[in-house]
């Protein structure tokens, strides 16, 4: 690094003394100080209150950068265009000096005892807006200069009072003329100082670090959660999850995704017509919890990126100095694309994909592009408006249209239509539609519940798209039952509850053999760092009943359910720990019309069945496991020829 450091910043007191504060917070550098006037201080005639370039107090100072003529600009944060000027970067934020606005006033008069037509001076619309929230009998003036040539206007009678920034009264020795604090809101680095550099200056990178309020910051990960299915989360968003310190969440992102994390969670859902928050107060909200050293996830269903609002608060972000990482997720659109087996992109039938939202205020602003498939989000309430605009601009009537409803949710369902009738479909939000000849290619199958706890090892056995939602839950014995582990020679091991019941809160002892239930329960004992000494050739107690008369190790401990009833209980050696019970949940939101069959795992999700919807249906199909769980279906009258049996994989 050169001994000295050329600095430059604009040519006023008040960006001189900035200037000059960050140097005393480096004092083994040495700094040489230029000053510019940039374009808005030449052009004094331009009003704040209009739009005005991004670079207007920044340009001359850029380039001054740029050019090798300065190595680095201090500059009020609040001026910073976004994003900055291509090839300079932010080297350093400091923290905010004072961020208040003040009232100076001739004869230091509060605001709410000037008289009405006092004129205020104000330099932004924002502070004239909130003058006249305040008192509306009061005539803001818009105003610019220096802060000595804005307090001459009172002086002069000019105006009768000013708003003003109080860190720059403070800055330049002058809070004696503040007659008050205002109430204000102001922006969000004010009083702040920005040091920019260029980006291939590493060597003020590493030194304007130490000064960089930013490195406090915590930082903001906007998550897609996939859609609906926990299992389309990605592996970096569960581990970004699982290390949050706060989760701010949309609507319809399933529990089980919510529950990676153990930081504090916030709703700000928002459903058509009915947001828990404006986009402007989430944003806030994420700011604000990054200021606080936090790591923020702003938790999306979807794709952050497809339609999710996600550049807003990237900007939003961005421009406050905060960092933000996107977790990419899989869409609504390739969620259904992938689970009806319709190729968004086909050779010699699609080369182009379209993404399109149907939220339009006008129905005549939807778009129609001339691709081979097109991908509508938002369009349930605009199907009409939809067909029309494509029937409009040449697409054929024929066309195949593809619509889901609820992907990757209970509710999911799919409708295949064309262009000209799409809008007769009664589907509602949330709502993908898929155009394009393609869609001839989608496979739809059988709708199959899975009512049992862990659906993983069965799903390839049942002919049909396999949803999951327990009727049932284990709620383990508290407080946990003594159990003398050393008395016993093994352990019988009937189901994956009863493993991970088993082992998360008992450890065996050497020696100690382990006769497992199937090689489904085998496998869940291995998570545990445990092998399985025998295994039952089939997964259902009668088998493991067999094998366990044969090997003849006894005593044996059998952990369980408060509902295990089968043969092993009837062998002597053998002696029953209850760890948990097996309960029905509290409730539920599933249609049985919408599912053409269901999965049951044991006597008790039978059992949870009939309990919540008091009937068999006799058009369904019932897939079961074991036959205990067959003789339970057929005593609530289930028809035989209704019934297939499934095994584990």
């Amino acid at each position: 690094m050169k001994n000295k450091i050329k600095a430059v910043s604009r040519n006023s007191p008040l960006a001189v003394k900035q200037a000059e504060e960050v140097f005393s917070l480096l004092p083994e550098i040495q700094f040489n100080l230029f000053t510019l006037d940039s374009y808005g201080d030449k052009h004094k005639e331009i009003s704040l209150t209009e739009k005005i370039p991004d670079d207007f107090f920044t340009r001359e100072l850029d380039e001054a950068l740029l050019t090798g003529e300065a190595d680095a600009a201090v500059h009020s944060a609040k001026d910073l265009p976004y994003p900055l000027s291509r090839g300079l970067l932010m080297a350093a934020l400091t923290p905010a000096f004072d961020s208040r606005d003040c009232l100076v006033s001739r004869g230091g008069v509060k605001l709410k005892d000037l008289p009405a037509g006092a004129r205020i001076g104000a330099s932004s619309s924002e502070r004239q807006k909130q003058i006249i929230s305040l008192r509306k009998d009061l005539l803001p003036v818009d105003i610019r200069g220096t802060i000595g040539e804005r307090l001459e206007l009172i002086n002069t009678g000019k105006i009768d009072a000013l708003a003003v920034a109080f860190c720059a009264l403070k800055r330049l020795g002058l809070e004696k003329n503040c007659s008050e604090i205002l109430p204000f809101k102001t922006h969000p680095l004010q009083g702040m100082l920005a040091v920019v550099i260029k980006e291939s200056r590493k060597d003020l990178k590493v030194l304007f670090s130490k000064i960089d309020g930013r490195r406090k910051y915590g930082r903001v990960y906007l998550v897609g959660s996939g859609s609906g299915d926990p299992e389309l989360l990605t592996v970096k968003g569960m581990k970004i999850l699982e290390k949050s310190h706060a989760v701010y969440y949309d609507d319809l992102i399933p529990k089980e995704i919510l529950d990676y994390s153990r930081g504090e969670k916030f709703y700000v859902g928002k459903r058509k017509n009915l947001h828990s928050y404006s986009q402007s107060e989430i944003q806030e909200k994420l700011y604000e919890s990054a200021l606080k050293g936090l790591l923020t996830v702003r938790l999306k269903g979807g794709d952050p990126m497809i339609f999710g609002r996600a550049e807003e608060e990237i900007n939003f972000l961005r421009s406050r100095g905060v960092d933000v990482e996107i977790i990419p997720g899989i869409s609504a659109s390739q969620s259904a694309a992938s689970f009806y087996q319709i190729p968004l992109t086909e050779r010699n039938i699609s080369d182009s994909l379209a993404f399109i939202t149907a939220s339009h205020e006008k129905p005549e602003e939807i778009k129609t592009p001339p691709c081979g498939t097109l991908v509508y989000y938002m369009g349930s309430s605009r199907l009409k408006e939809i067909s029309s605009a494509l029937l409009k601009n040449g697409f054929p009537k024929d066309m195949p249209a593809a619509l889901i409803h609820g992907m990757g949710y209970l509710s999911q369902k799919i409708e295949i239509r064309t262009v000209s009738d799409m809008a007769d479909s009664f589907l509602s939000s949330p709502l993908i539609i898929i155009i394009g000849y393609s869609v001839k290619n989608a496979l739809i199958r059988d709708k199959i519940l899975y009512t049992g706890l862990n659906p993983d090892f069965i799903k390839n056995r049942i002919p049909g798209n396999v949803f999951h939602s327990p009727l049932i839950e284990i709620k383990e014995r508290n407080p946990r039952p003594v159990i003398e582990i050393e008395k016993y020679h093994g352990i019988i091991l009937t189901s994956r509850s009863a493993v991970n019941v088993f082992f998360k809160n008992y450890s065996l002892k050497t020696n100690q053999k382990i006769f497992a239930i199937g090689g489904g329960t085998a496998h869940e004992i291995e998570k545990w760092g445990e092998k399985s000494d025998f295994i039952s050739e089939k997964p259902h107690s009668a088998s493991l009943y067999q094998l366990i008369q044969e090997k003849k190790i006894f005593p044996l401990l059998y952990p369980c359910s408060s509902l295990s009833d089968n043969l092993i209980h009837q062998i002597n050696g053998v002696e029953k720990k209850i760890l948990y019970d097996t309960i029905e949940k509290k409730e539920i939101e599933i249609n049985t019309e919408e599912f053409d069959g269901f999965v049951f795992t044991s006597p008790s999700t039978v059992k949870a069945f009939y309990h919540f919807f008091k009937e068999f249906p006799a058009e369904k199909i019932y897939y079961y496991m074991g036959p205990a769980t067959e003789k339970s279906l057929l005593s609530y009258q289930v028809q035989k020829e209704r019934m297939i049996h499934v095994q584990e994989v």
